[in-house]
């Protein structure tokens, strides 16, 4: 018989987690491939001194979840925020309320924490989000990514002009903000890995940056290891088209199928379309009188950069 137990994850857990994580998602049918440099960005960035939690069993990482602290505000109140995700289960553990028992002993510390405000997003296809209700979660807004497939091809040098690393500091600068949202604003995430990709392109006082995640994407029984990338920051500037034109093209050269971009990253949908996509839910659960007052009246979530 397993004896699992809950405890907060430590330094000696990082070196299993990879194989946790992408374990537990092995049903998904597209699934990140978590792998420690990716997990060492996001670890320094939010998870270093967070209530991140780990599911042992006997010697083994039976789940994790990840949690990590981030500053906000909703008008001009400032918010404490708790983040929570990925979060994971292997198979031989489920079906014994473990997922429901890490949530709860989460949200323990986060209330301990003076937290304001736990959020986490979930796509609806997997249905985790009635787990999420259950615990006390509320939908902050729904919504579908939009996307351009990509057809393979070189760089193409002509194009490829101006690029730059993309520099630490909140994104969220430069996007443009969308009423009643609750708007991150720390903590700066640090230099991106090169694992991740990230490619700034600027062109006529437009800014595009890029980051690539490598997924494992299921049709059936066979399993196809991709590329995807994700249009984290845009200001279209005076020839948009050109612009968004440099990062498909980079994209494509760099082995990805699709560039995507969640709401907050405002562009014509000329660009990107939301065809064929699925349906997210950003949640959100409220802990005090400024979170309540928040989740009951924000409609969007801007976040200073993006979760795995």
């Amino acid at each position: 018989m397993n004896s699992e137990r809950i405890r907060l994850l430590e330094d000696r857990d990082y070196q299993s987690l990879p194989q946790t994580l992408n374990a537990a998602f092995s049903s998904y049918r597209d699934a990140a491939v978590y792998s420690l440099p990716m997990l060492a960005f996001f670890r320094e960035w939010m998870w270093e001194h967070s209530p991140s939690l780990a599911l042992t069993s006997d010697s083994e990482l039976a789940g994790a979840l990840l949690a990590g602290y981030r500053k906000a505000r909703f008008e001009e109140t400032p918010l404490k925020i708790l983040h929570i995700g990925p979060i994971g289960v292997l198979k031989t553990h489920r079906r014994g309320g473990l997922g429901s028992k890490m949530l709860q002993q989460v949200t323990q510390i986060a209330r301990a924490n003076d937290v304001d405000l736990m959020t986490l997003t979930t796509e609806a296809i997997y249905g985790a989000h009635r787990l999420y209700r259950r615990a006390g979660f509320d939908i902050i807004e729904a919504y579908r990514p939009r996307v351009t497939l990509l057809r393979p091809r070189a760089s193409d040098d002509a194009l490829i002009g101006e690029i730059h690393p993309i520099e630490p500091g909140p994104l969220t600068e430069s996007v443009p903000i969308r009423p009643n949202s609750i708007i991150e604003t720390g903590p700066t995430p640090p230099p991106l890995p090169v694992a991740l990709r990230p490619q700034c392109f600027r062109l006529s006082g437009g800014i595009a940056s890029t980051i690539q995640w490598p997924i494992l994407s299921r049709r059936g029984t066979e399993e196809t290891a991709q590329k995807i990338s994700q249009l984290i920051q845009w200001v279209p500037g005076d020839r948009p088209t050109e612009l968004f034109q440099l990062a498909s093209v980079a994209a494509a050269a760099n082995g990805s199928t699709c560039l995507y971009a969640l709401p907050a990253v405002s562009i014509a949908d000329g660009m990107l379309k939301h065809q064929g996509t699925s349906l997210v839910y950003r949640m959100g659960r409220a802990l005090s009188p400024e979170g309540k007052r928040a989740l009951a009246a924000a409609e969007h979530y801007c976040e200073i950069f993006p979760a795995p």
